[in-house]
């Protein structure tokens, strides 16, 4: 059947609307293309982000734990170190104890003898000092004040005056002995002196000859005496 004139005309602008409404169409669905990959887009934008902060936070983490194991490995060594220092100081310190506990108790054992032996010559004078001179060596536990060698008194009633007090003392007394010292008098001869009674001659001759005898009759060692 023939088309007309009119029927022709019609039919390239129908087919031209459709074209057009398919062109529209997918422009519609270009449009939300683009809009879905703007989104994807920002998406992917935010993941990088995340993942570069992710690698960031890896990164500062495996740091601190190096940190860590550095600061705990040098702990462990300065550690390790103390202890080896205090086992040292300890074993020094325990020798320094019995060294001194040892030395001390040399002291007081010379320091007992002297009082015994300045009692003995000396016990008219002193008789009411020697046994708390003596007491007071024994339950000692210091060696006391001593200045440039020399024993000084504690000058207090409170607390361990130590060895040096009671050698400063019998020193003190001493003093004001020796002017009148007369080697234990007694007409009866009942007090014994050993100075007097060793040699008559150191007697007369003074001091110089009572103490060269004195080093030749020296002990170097006193330990074996028997108290």
């Amino acid at each position: 059947m023939p088309f007309s004139s009119n029927q022709q005309e019609i039919a390239p602008t129908s087919i031209t609307w459709v074209c057009k409404i398919a062109i529209q169409s997918l422009a519609q669905q270009e449009s939300t293309v683009q809009n879905d990959l703007v989104h994807h887009q920002s998406g992917e934008v935010a993941l990088n982000g995340a993942q570069a902060n992710y690698q960031t936070l890896v990164a500062q983490g495996n740091r601190v734990q190096q940190e860590r194991l550095t600061f705990r490995q040098h702990a462990a060594a300065q550690v390790q170190g103390y202890t080896v220092t205090d086992a040292a100081f300890m074993v020094f310190q325990n020798e320094d104890l019995e060294r001194y506990t040892t030395l001390f108790n040399l002291a007081a054992e010379y320091a007992y003898m002297a009082a015994n032996a300045y009692d003995y010559e000396n016990r008219p004078a002193w008789n009411a000092r020697g046994p708390f001179i003596l007491n007071q060596i024994i339950s000692s536990s210091a060696l006391g004040v001593i200045q440039n060698g020399v024993p000084q008194i504690s000058g207090t009633d409170t607390g361990d005056p130590g060895l040096a007090n009671a050698l400063a003392e019998m020193d003190a007394d001493w003093q004001v002995l020796k002017g009148g010292w007369l080697y234990n008098p007694d007409g009866y001869g009942t007090i014994v002196s050993l100075r007097s009674e060793t040699t008559v001659s150191c007697r007369f001759r003074g001091d110089t000859q009572w103490q060269q005898l004195l080093e030749q009759n020296l002990m170097p060692d006193c330990w074996p005496i028997q108290m």
